[in-house]
C-alpha cells in the first residue's frame, strides 16, 4: 500500500468521481419526479422567450436534461472506474519516474471529476439558459476534463509501452546471455 501512497490524489480524484457515479444514480432513481419538475419550475420565466409558451418543446427540453444528467452518472462511473485502474496499474510501473506517474495519475483524476460537471451544468441549465448558453455554462468543465483526462491517459499508455520495451530488451538480453 505505501507504494499507492504516492499517488494519493490521482486515486483520491478518481475514487470521488465513483462514488458521485452512485449518489448521483440514487438521486436520480430516488427522486426522478422532483428533479424534472424543479428543471420545469425553475424553466417557466424562460417558456416564453425560450419556448414560444409552448409546454411540449418545454418537456422535450426536460427529456434532454434528463439525458444530459444520465451522462453525467455514467461519465463519472466509468471515467472514476477506467482512471482508478489506469492509476493503480500506473503505479507498478518502474520504467518511468515517480514524478512523471503521479502527474499522469492526478490528471486523470481531475477528468475523471470535472468532465461529467460540464454534463450536470448543462442539465441543471438547459430549461433555463437553451441549448447554446447551458452548453456554454459546462465548456469550461468539458475542456479541462477531456484535456487532462487525455493527456493522463496518453502519460499512462508511453509509460506502458516503454516499460514494455524495456522488459523485452532485458528477455532478449538474458535469451542472448543464455544462448551464448
Amino acid at each position: 500500500m505505501s507504494k499507492l501512497s504516492k499517488f494519493q490524489w490521482g486515486l483520491a480524484l478518481s475514487g470521488i468521481a465513483v462514488l458521485l457515479a452512485f449518489l448521483t444514480g440514487a438521486w436520480m432513481g430516488n427522486s426522478e419526479d422532483a428533479i424534472r419538475e424543479g428543471w420545469t419550475a425553475a424553466a417557466q420565466p424562460a417558456l416564453a422567450t425560450l419556448w414560444g409558451n409552448d409546454p411540449a418543446k418545454l418537456a422535450g427540453i426536460i427529456d434532454k436534461s434528463w439525458t444530459c444528467l444520465m451522462r453525467a452518472h455514467l461519465h463519472w462511473a466509468g471515467l472514476g472506474a477506467a482512471t482508478l485502474a489506469m492509476s493503480v496499474i500506473l503505479s507498478g510501473i518502474k520504467a518511468v519516474p515517480t514524478w512523471y506517474k503521479q502527474i499522469g495519475s492526478l490528471f486523470m483524476g481531475i477528468g475523471a471529476i470535472s468532465y461529467p460537471i460540464s454534463w450536470l451544468m448543462v442539465a441543471s441549465n438547459l430549461g433555463t439558459l437553451g441549448g447554446p448558453a447551458a452548453k456554454a455554462s459546462g465548456h469550461i468543465y468539458a475542456v479541462i476534463g477531456v484535456g487532462t483526462v487525455v493527456v493522463g491517459t496518453a502519460m499512462f499508455l508511453v509509460a506502458l509501452i516503454y516499460q514494455a520495451m524495456k522488459n523485452n530488451e532485458a528477455s532478449e538480453g538474458s535469451y542472448k546471455a543464455t544462448a551464448k
